[in-house]
C-alpha cells in the first residue's frame, strides 16, 4: 500500500473499499460519470490510480489513470468541489509523478476540457506542456479537450 501521510490527508493506493466515494466525487463532478462496476475495473495494477483521504479518513479527491508500457494517461483527477483549493489535486498529481520515478514512466498525457482555466493552470504547475486539441472531445456539453502531456528522463538501454 502507498501511503504518503502529510498534514491532515494521506495518499493511498485506489481500492474496493473507495469505489463508493469515488463514484459520488464522479458524479457531483462529471456530465459522464464512471458507475462503480466502471471504477471497479481501475482495481488492477495497469490502472496506477489513487485517493486522497482526510484524517477522517473520509475520501474526498482521488486520481485515476491507465499504464501502457512506460506511459501513463490520466483519466480523471477530482476533488470534492466543498475542498477544492487545498493543493489536494496537486497532492495527487505529485503522488503520481513518484510512481512514475519509481517504474521507469517517460511520459503522462490527459486531456482536459478547454474551458477548465483552473485545472490547466494546476497541470502546467505540475510541469505538464500542451501538444494538441482534440476536436469535441466532450459531450454535455460538446467541446474540445486540450492535450497536455509531462516527459520524464528515464534511463536507455
Amino acid at each position: 500500500m502507498l501511503s504518503n501521510k502529510k498534514n491532515d490527508y494521506e495518499i493511498l493506493r485506489f481500492s474496493e473499499e473507495h469505489i463508493s466515494a469515488v463514484a459520488k466525487i464522479e458524479a457531483d463532478t462529471f456530465s459522464e460519470p464512471w458507475s462503480e462496476s466502471s471504477l471497479a475495473l481501475l482495481l488492477t495494477e495497469a490502472y496506477p490510480s489513487f485517493v486522497l483521504r482526510e484524517e477522517s479518513a473520509e475520501v474526498v479527491g482521488y486520481l485515476s489513470s491507465v499504464r501502457a508500457l512506460d506511459e501513463i494517461e490520466i483519466i480523471n483527477v477530482a476533488v470534492r468541489a466543498d475542498r477544492k483549493r487545498r493543493g489536494y489535486g496537486e497532492a495527487l498529481l505529485r503522488v503520481l509523478d513518484g510512481y512514475c520515478a519509481e517504474h521507469g514512466i517517460s511520459q503522462i498525457s490527459l486531456e482536459v476540457r478547454q474551458s477548465n482555466s483552473a485545472a490547466i493552470a494546476l497541470y502546467e504547475k505540475c510541469g505538464y506542456t500542451k501538444a494538441g486539441v482534440r476536436k469535441n472531445f466532450y459531450r454535455l456539453p460538446t467541446e474540445s479537450a486540450l492535450v497536455m502531456i509531462k516527459t520524464f528522463e528515464t534511463e536507455k538501454l
